[in-house]
């Protein structure tokens, strides 16, 4: 019971750090007009062949920054779970991520391209 409830208060405090920190870049970011280059959209503009004249950017990377940063504080929390050595876990945890991010932005490039896509 006591290692469950480290570990949801691990995943909190990780969500809310990596949250803050793409907020500041968002911040940054759409003060200079450089909205696209945050972190993965201009990558599901260009795979899921997004309009940009019909894309809320605000709104795109703010769900950008909670799905970044669940899938931040999700693979933490397993890391931290995995009774290895240190190379193992990282092994792991860089294997998760990749998958998460694939998976997870696949599925939101999908939702995308019926609300924002252009037709072909």
């Amino acid at each position: 019971m006591r290692e469950m409830v480290i570990s949801i208060i691990f995943f909190i405090v990780t969500f809310i750090i990596s949250f803050v920190l793409f907020m500041i870049i968002k911040r940054k970011l759409i003060k200079n007009k450089m909205g696209y280059q945050f972190i993965g959209v201009e990558y599901l503009v260009n795979k899921f062949n997004l309009n940009k004249a019909k894309i809320d950017i605000n709104k795109l990377i703010l769900r950008l920054s909670l799905i970044n940063s669940a899938i931040i504080a999700f693979v933490s929390v397993i890391i931290y779970l995995v009774p290895l050595k240190l190379f193992f876990q990282l092994g792991i945890g860089f294997v998760l991520l990749i998958i998460l991010i694939y998976a997870i932005y696949e599925i939101y490039g999908r939702y995308l391209n019926k609300k924002w896509g252009k037709k072909k």
